[in-house]
Order: C-alpha cells, then sequence, then structure tokens
C-alpha cells in the first residue's frame, strides 16, 4: 500500500500520458476518430 507515493517519477505511467510534456503528437487539435486505431476498428477486416 502507498507504493504510488514512493517517488513523484515513480507514478504509473498512466499519469505520464496526459503530460503533453510526454507526448509526440503535435499541439493541434487532435480527435480519436482520426487515429489510426479508430480506423482500424471501424474498418471491416
Amino acid at each position: 500500500m502507498g507504493d504510488g507515493y514512493r517517488d513523484p517519477e515513480a507514478r504509473p505511467t498512466a499519469d505520464r500520458l496526459t503530460d503533453h510534456r510526454f507526448l509526440e503528437i503535435d499541439n493541434k487539435a487532435w480527435r480519436f476518430e482520426d487515429s489510426e486505431l479508430y480506423r482500424s476498428i471501424r474498418t471491416p477486416h
């Protein structure tokens, strides 16, 4: 218990995914619908 409070840099990576410093996309509006993942899901195989 309390593992998440050991070190600020040791937090789950999910917290970092929402940090713009860790994102490699441009600072423009991004929609899930425009992503390759969404297209691969919506496109019949």
